[in-house]
């Protein structure tokens, strides 16, 4: 890991479970950080970059994208939602479970 602060990183794409497999050290503010799992939506990860003031993306986006392309694919049409206002619905589900 201690290598890994010596190398210019601009992008960083987790796909292993919601703990953090990286050390908090090597974030910074012009990185993108994308975890791609979805629950809980803000991972250890996420959090470490967050702080470092990294542009963080969770993995509900690609949740989102994924459904609504196995449903079209599914029906053989193009689905036409708004991907925003699923967001919204899911992180609301998300909010009132974790009550």
């Amino acid at each position: 890991h201690e290598a890994l602060g010596s190398i210019n990183i601009d992008i960083i794409i987790n796909t292993t479970p919601s703990y953090s497999p990286l050390p908090n050290y090597i974030f910074n503010a012009k990185q993108i950080v994308f975890d791609m799992v979805y629950n809980p939506m803000m991972t250890c990860l996420l959090k470490a970059a967050k702080k470092k003031k990294a542009t963080i993306i969770s993995g509900l986006d690609m949740f989102i994208g994924q459904g609504l392309k196995q449903i079209a694919l599914l029906i053989d049409q193009r689905i036409h939602v708004s991907t925003n206002k699923l967001r919204k619905i899911l992180i609301k589900d998300q909010q009132e479970r974790c009550v």
